[in-house]
């Protein structure tokens, strides 16, 4: 989906560089990711902006959010404004009941929050 302005409220129009994770390979080894054309156009949005945010339906530990912010600070460090924020689920093991489930993965509303906070350098 390349034009997903509908989704967005109206003062986060100005929202440019969001990559799906599907455009990234599932199997994703470091050499891969510093060598992958979507790397570029995330470098280019953070020298602009100078901000950076990952979010992920995945622990905080060893994900693929880490990998990024990982390479986001190498290349980018002298651009950033702060550090890198990462969106993940609580560090605990994923519940199984659909419910609690959903209360565990990062909802639209906290994202939009912390960018939000982001933005105004909270």
């Amino acid at each position: 989906m390349d034009d997903a302005t509908n989704f967005l409220p109206l003062y986060l129009r100005f929202v440019r560089g969001i990559i799906d994770a599907s455009d990234l390979p599932l199997n994703v080894s470091r050499e891969i990711l510093q060598e992958h054309h979507l790397v570029e156009t995330i470098k280019k949005s953070i020298n602009e902006t100078g901000l950076a945010m990952t979010v992920e339906e995945n622990p905080r530990l060893c994900g693929w959010g880490a990998e990024i912010s990982s390479l986001i600070t190498e290349h980018c460090f002298s651009n950033l404004k702060g550090p890198v924020t990462r969106i993940t689920t609580p560090h605990v093991p994923l519940p199984s009941a659909d419910i609690l489930e959903d209360n565990t993965i990062p909802s639209v509303d906290l994202i939009v929050n912390e960018v939000i906070k982001k933005i105004k350098g909270e």
